[in-house]
């Protein structure tokens, strides 16, 4: 008999690193035009708030400002600490199962990775 994994993952709380990669049209930029290009939808002073907070990092997971000039492909991401997912229906269903393929039956909405 299958079963869910208890307790759920997501439901505890644990750091969430969202990654960043610098795209190649953004070389050679400071890191705030290179942030804003990527996420116009967020207004320059998000952006502020997480190097305020110590909560955007590079690569070594060390604080950044948004005047480093970054590199093309070069890794940050934003810190989302303590983060819990939304409570999900845990009824998922085994339909099948053999030696190449398992099919499951998974309630709406069910996420299939975290953070998504």
């Amino acid at each position: 008999m299958w079963e869910a994994a208890s307790p759920l993952p997501g439901s505890v709380p644990s750091d969430n690193h969202r990654p960043f990669t610098v795209p190649g049209a953004q070389d050679n930029t400071p890191l705030g035009v290179a942030l804003q290009a990527a996420f116009p939808h967020l207004p320059e002073s998000h952006w502020a708030d997480m190097v305020a907070e110590g909560r955007l990092v590079d690569g070594k997971n060390q604080p950044v400002t948004l005047d480093r000039t970054v590199r093309a492909g070069e890794y940050f991401a934003q810190l989302q600490p303590a983060t819990v997912e939304p409570p999900v229906n845990a009824g998922v269903r085994l339909l099948y199962e053999d030696d190449a393929i398992v099919v499951l039956s998974t309630p709406a909405p069910f996420p299939m990775h975290a953070a998504g």
